[in-house]
């Protein structure tokens, strides 16, 4: 579930449900993985992005993996891959009291 909140902590802007796509890059690797579809408050003034700490959780369960992986492999990337995953999300789920 989002954090309920109504201005933005950055700039005191008005925070509205979005869909935000997020990078995850790591500085010994040469690949993004990007994830999109995530649930967010966003602010309509200045543009920070929220999501909740369950989410960030669960994204860091899902990205450290992939990235302890490629680490123990030390493949050889001349380009830089990127791998896209799209975040399931149903908007009807989310109960925003």
């Amino acid at each position: 579930m989002l954090p309920q909140m109504r201005s933005c902590p950055e700039c005191k802007g008005v925070m509205e449900f979005k869909l935000i796509t997020m990078n995850y890059e790591d500085s010994n690797l040469s690949i993004i993985i990007r994830i999109s579809g995530i649930p967010a408050l966003a602010c309509t003034e200045c543009g920070f992005e929220l999501i909740s700490i369950q989410l960030a959780k669960s994204l860091d369960a899902l990205i450290d993996p992939i990235f302890d992986s490629l680490k123990k492999q030390q493949p050889v990337i001349k380009a830089l891959p990127k791998v896209n995953i799209n975040f399931a999300f149903d908007e009807n789920a989310l109960a925003v009291a």
